[in-house]
C-alpha cells in the first residue's frame, strides 16, 4: 500500500460509489476497504477518502444487514489503534457521523449485529 496504496483506491472507488451493484458486490466492496483499513498506512490513505468515507458510514443505514455488518467490520478497522493517529480517526469518523449511526443500529433486533456495534463503538471511547 505504501507504493500503489492511492492507485488502489483510484481503482475501487467506482465500485464504491456506484448504486448500481448488488448487495452481494457491495458486500465484497466494503470487505475489501475492510482489508485496506486493517492496514497502518492504508488506514491514512483511506482517512483521505471522504466520500469513500461516506459510503461506508452510508452503509450502516442499509435495509441489508450484510452491508451493515461490513460497514461496522470497516469503521472498526479504522479506528483500531495502530498508531497516535488513532484519535485523529476516531474524531474524523465521528464528525461524519459514524458514532450516531452505529448507535441507532442498536435498536436492532440481531443480537449479533448488536455485539458488533458495541465492540465499534467502544472504539470511540478509547
Amino acid at each position: 500500500m505504501s507504493v500503489y496504496g492511492q492507485e488502489i483506491i483510484n481503482s475501487i472507488r467506482p465500485l464504491v460509489v456506484t448504486e448500481n451493484l448488488s448487495v452481494d458486490l457491495r458486500e465484497q466492496v466494503l470487505c475489501l476497504l475492510s482489508n485496506i483499513a486493517n492496514g497502518s498506512y492504508s488506514k491514512e490513505i483511506l482517512m483521505n477518502e471522504d466520500l469513500l468515507l461516506a459510503k461506508v458510514i452510508n452503509h450502516l443505514s442499509s435495509e441489508s444487514e450484510q452491508l451493515q455488518v461490513a460497514s461496522i467490520f470497516c469503521i472498526t478497522n479504522l479506528m483500531r489503534n495502530a498508531n497516535d493517529r488513532s484519535v485523529f480517526r476516531q474524531n474524523k469518523l465521528r464528525e461524519l457521523g459514524a458514532e450516531k449511526q452505529l448507535k441507532d443500529l442498536l435498536n436492532s433486533t440481531n443480537t449479533s449485529l448488536i455485539d458488533r456495534v458495541r465492540v465499534a463503538l467502544l472504539q470511540f471511547s478509547t
